[in-house]
Order: structure tokens, then sequence, then C-alpha cells
């Protein structure tokens, strides 16, 4: 079961990731065709693949809340009417 608490951890951890490229960039001096493209370009296709990851992430945890709430929701109104029916029986 995933929690927020996992996904912001994740969000945290993706951040670190994205900005890799960058902090590898100005650190190592390297050619100016490294800096104004490879490195933004890594960037930009690891921020998409957490973005996409994300998106999974936080729709499949939005799926367990519902679940969980309806499933709340749900049960206790279902002892009513199974008492009704033994008692129409």
């Amino acid at each position: 079961m995933i929690t927020r608490s996992q996904i912001t951890f994740y969000r945290v951890i993706a951040s670190i990731i994205v900005a890799t490229p960058l902090i590898i960039e100005v650190t190592f001096q390297w050619q100016i065709l490294y800096a104004l493209l490879y490195l933004p370009l890594a960037s930009l296709t690891l921020a998409i693949i957490a973005k996409y990851v994300d998106f999974k992430l936080v729709g499949v945890l939005l799926l367990q809340e519902k679940q969980q709430y309806l499933t709340n929701k749900v049960l206790p109104l279902t002892k009513p009417v199974e008492q009704m029916e033994q008692r129409a029986a």
C-alpha cells in the first residue's frame, strides 16, 4: 500500500536525480555543447520520466483511498439491510 509519505519521499529522490546532471555540469567544466545541449536534455528527460511515474503513483494512491472510503461508507450501510432481511424472513 502506497502512503503519502512514500510519495513525498519519491518526489525528493526524483528531484535530486533530475538535478544531478546540472550539478555535474557545475562541478566539471565541460565543453559548451554539453552545457547547453546534452545536460539540460538529460535533465528534461529525467524530469519527464519522474513526472510519469509520479502520475501513476498518485493514481494508485487515489484508487486506494477511494476503495478505503467506499468500503468504510458501504459496510455500515449493509448491516441494517441484512437486519431488515432477517426480520422480514
